[in-house]
């Protein structure tokens, strides 16, 4: 029996877009929050690098603050529950996580298919 070797593209279940949107996160164990940018979004998660590692399969609190009807300043905060699917470290030398959303609110997950749909038109596919 031949193993086949899936691409990141064969297990990608949502499309995801290439978007820079503020995240803050923080490890279940941890009392300090971190602050990132997320390199892609999708409905199903996100990609972003932090400085310390973290384990795959590590459940951590998110907060996106999506920006809403093109402004800067108006955005929406996204709290959402986050697992650790992989890990890979970047050449900046920091980590660049995967993370699946786990059990995201109905509303949520509207908003992020709406945008994804819209960076997809402009050619932000990752």
């Amino acid at each position: 029996m031949v193993k086949r070797k899936f691409s990141p593209e064969d297990r990608r279940q949502h499309p995801r877009a290439n978007e820079e949107v503020p995240v803050m996160y923080q490890k279940p164990e941890g009392k300090e929050i971190k602050n990132s940018t997320t390199r892609d979004i999708s409905v199903g998660g996100i990609a972003f690098e932090t400085e310390i590692f973290v384990p795959p399969a590590t459940t951590m609190e998110i907060q996106i603050n999506k920006p809403i009807n093109g402004g800067m300043k108006a955005t929406l905060p996204i709290h959402v529950n986050a697992k650790v699917i992989w890990i890979k470290q970047a050449d900046t030398g920091k980590y660049r996580l995967g993370l699946e959303f786990l059990g995201m609110e109905e509303r949520y997950r509207e908003e992020i298919t709406k945008n994804v749909e819209e960076q997809l038109k402009n050619g932000g596919e990752v």
